[in-house]
C-alpha cells in the first residue's frame, strides 16, 4: 500500500468508517474513491454504501471483516 492508502486503512480500522469529507478533513486526501479502488485491486476487502441526505449523497466505506 502507499502512503495514502495506509492512511486510508489505519482511518477505517479507528474510526469503524470513511467518507470523502472524513478523508479530507482529516487525512487531506481529496480522490478517495481512486485510492478505495486501489486498494480493492490490491485484494483488501471494503464495503461500501451510497447515503442519502437531505440536500446531499455520499459513499461511505469500511473494512470488511478479514477471516
Amino acid at each position: 500500500m502507499n502512503n495514502q492508502q495506509q492512511r486510508i486503512y489505519s482511518f477505517m480500522k479507528a474510526n469503524g468508517s470513511i467518507t470523502p469529507m472524513d478523508a479530507f478533513r482529516h487525512l487531506s486526501i481529496t480522490k478517495l474513491s481512486t485510492r478505495i479502488g486501489e486498494m480493492k485491486r490490491e485484494g483488501i476487502r471494503i464495503g461500501s454504501e451510497m447515503v442519502h441526505g437531505k440536500e446531499s449523497r455520499y459513499m461511505r466505506y469500511w473494512l470488511e471483516d478479514e477471516g
